[in-house]
């Protein structure tokens, strides 16, 4: 087996300091424990889950600044304190806190195979409003508009042959709201038009691949940023040339890039695998660390 860190990328506005709550929740998620599981599938023996998290930058364009100049601005205050947005962590779960994370997977998974076969979904009104915004299904579920409505939504063929293939986000959705994960993955409805968030994540995961792909091209990977706004293309701009400045010196093994899983459901007290789901996942990268310092979150 190759011995081998799984890379994970993540944006996030929050504080990413050393010891800062975003480390310590990593620790009760369940997803380190799925990748880890579904690349030992692979025949890779992993050391941990290597978390490159990127925070960004609050900063917005003053009146009559041009692009470049706020890319120019950003990049200032990231080379001025480069440790606020960038930090890498390596996610390791003890026995106990692995055993834990088997339990929530299958727990979350009954609890979606019971909803499917009563075709009942409930609404957790705590998720209605998130991220200084309405959920994407809030005019549906409020009646405002039906499923039917191809103005705001794109209807996608939903996978209905089993085993059905859960994936960590199709759990995290089911888990904030079952209606949620109903319009989504039950019925197939995908919302038109993206939150700038969700933009900026798809924009800087976009050239982070490449970066890992290409072994660090900073030019190719800026290249492959898609995000339409030009402030905010430019302050993606800035994030991934302080990222090529702070890592660009740290030796990885690339072994794979974008590296799917599909891994079986087993049920943690009986060792039985589930006839209804599988687990899928995608890694953003699978490396060999040389010389990096890697810090335990």
């Amino acid at each position: 087996m190759n011995l081998v860190d799984v890379v994970e990328h993540k944006t996030t506005s929050e504080d990413i300091g050393p010891g800062s709550f975003y480390w310590r929740r990593l620790t009760l998620d369940p997803q380190p424990a799925m990748y880890h599981r579904g690349m030992l599938a692979k025949g890779h023996d992993v050391r941990g889950i290597l978390y490159d998290v990127l925070r960004k930058p609050a900063h917005r364009p003053g009146k009559n600044e041009g692009a470049s100049t706020f890319r120019d601005r950003v990049l200032t205050a990231i080379a001025e304190d480069p440790a606020r947005y960038y930090q890498r962590g390596v996610v390791s779960h003890l026995e106990s806190e692995a055993e834990d994370a088997a339990w929530d997977t299958w727990q979350t998974a009954e609890s979606i195979r019971l909803a499917k076969h009563a075709n009942r979904w409930p609404r957790y009104t705590n998720s209605c409003w998130e991220y200084g915004r309405p959920c994407d299904y809030w005019d549906i579920c409020s009646g405002q508009t039906t499923t039917d409505d191809r103005l705001k939504f794109e209807a996608v063929e939903p996978k209905i042959h089993l085993p059905i293939l859960l994936s960590q986000s199709g759990m995290k959705t089911f888990r904030a709201c079952p209606r949620r994960y109903q319009f989504r993955y039950e019925l197939g409805l995908r919302p038109r038009g993206e939150s700038d968030s969700l933009k900026t994540g798809k924009s800087i995961h976009s050239a982070l691949e490449v970066w890992w792909k290409t072994g660090g091209d900073l030019e190719a990977s800026i290249a492959a940023l898609s995000h339409d706004d030009p402030f905010a293309r430019a302050k993606q701009d800035a994030m991934m040339r302080g990222y090529h400045a702070r890592w660009s010196g740290d030796t990885f093994e690339v072994i794979a890039v974008e590296d799917e899983f599909v891994i079986p459901l087993v049920n943690p007290e009986t060792g039985s695998k589930s006839r209804t789901f599988e687990l899928t996942g995608r890694v953003d990268a699978v490396a060999r660390a040389k010389d990096v310092e890697r810090k335990s979150a």
